[in-house]
């Protein structure tokens, strides 16, 4: 390691140990996905899974292995398992934030969509102008217009900053 790299501490450490019948619920999809995808579970694999997940709700965290073995054919990793995890955190549980910042007030994911399959039917690279029009479009569909942020001074010119 050299000396300007820093030794991050494990996401585990310190991890809080969840209610034995949150364990059971998690460990219950464990084993519905290894039955499904025909792979034994060690019981170290499982505990450091346990311990990995444990900063997220029973309820995420059951999804994202009921998600997976419906959806593959081999055993996830864990990277596999944040990735859906967080994608289900995101979803589901309102985060309420003291910042300046307007989260969730914008536009959402169907926006998002709508916007990446106007923009895929063409090839060349965009200019602003073009992103603007788009946008522009975008808000004229949305029911309350534009967001907020969007109607403010400057609010417009969010892709030239």
């Amino acid at each position: 390691m050299r000396k300007t790299e820093r030794h991050l501490p494990s996401a585990t450490q310190g991890a809080p140990v969840r209610p034995s019948s949150e364990s059971d619920k998690i460990l219950q999809a464990l084993n519905v996905m290894s039955t499904r995808l025909g792979r034994a579970l060690s019981e170290e694999r499982i505990q450091q899974w346990l311990e990995d997940t444990s900063s997220y709700p029973v309820d995420g965290v059951v999804w994202a292995i009921e998600s997976w073995s419906r959806n593959s054919k081999l055993l996830p990793t864990l990277a596999d398992l944040l990735q859906l995890l967080r994608g289900w955190y995101s979803d589901n549980v309102g985060e309420e934030c003291s910042c300046d910042h307007p989260h969730r007030s914008g536009y959402g994911i169907e926006d998002i969509k709508w916007l990446m399959k106007k923009r895929g039917l063409h090839e060349k690279r965009w200019s602003i102008a073009q992103w603007e029009e788009l946008f522009a479009e975008l808000d004229a569909k949305r029911e309350g217009g534009a967001p907020s942020w969007r109607k403010e001074p400057g609010g417009n010119n969010f892709l030239r900053t």
